[in-house]
């Protein structure tokens, strides 16, 4: 979305846009000129790339993950990418996602590391926050 990517640009130390469409790609590159190497844009589709590994402290996720080609693989994407403690927030159209499309998608996320704290449906949006946990701690034996 391309008033979040300028916002966050505004105060974020460092913003990764990840953008399926190609026309809002188009705007993104225009209005984000003034943030200068603060901002990276990234065409594509978060399951078919791989952003790298425990770098983001906030992941925003909006009107969009309903649209992505595979969920399992972009879900672990976005939880590689997000540092332990880090925030992801989903927000989705109502009208598109409904309570049981959304609870899939908030228990896909919690497969892959992260623990919901706020959930709200809206008349226009359905929206989560979920926190990345640690690992698990490994079973180890003495022997």
């Amino acid at each position: 979305n391309v008033f979040f990517t300028e916002v966050l640009s505004e105060r974020a130390k460092e913003v990764h846009a990840v953008e399926l469409q190609d026309g809002m790609m188009r705007k993104l590159r225009k209005r984000i000129r003034l943030y200068g190497d603060r901002v990276f844009l990234v065409p594509g589709d978060i399951a078919l790339l791989a952003p790298g590994e425990q770098f983001a402290d906030v992941c925003l996720v909006y009107y969009s993950f309903h649209e992505v080609s595979d969920k399992p693989a972009a879900a672990g994407n976005i939880s590689n990418a997000v540092k332990t403690g880090g925030v992801l927030s989903i927000y989705e159209p109502t009208i598109e996602v409904g309570k049981t499309e959304m609870e899939k998608t908030i228990a896909l996320f919690e497969r892959t590391g992260f623990r919901r704290e706020t959930e709200r449906d809206g008349l226009f949006t359905r929206f989560a926050k979920l926190r990345k946990g640690p690992p698990p701690a490994q079973n180890r034996t003495n022997h």
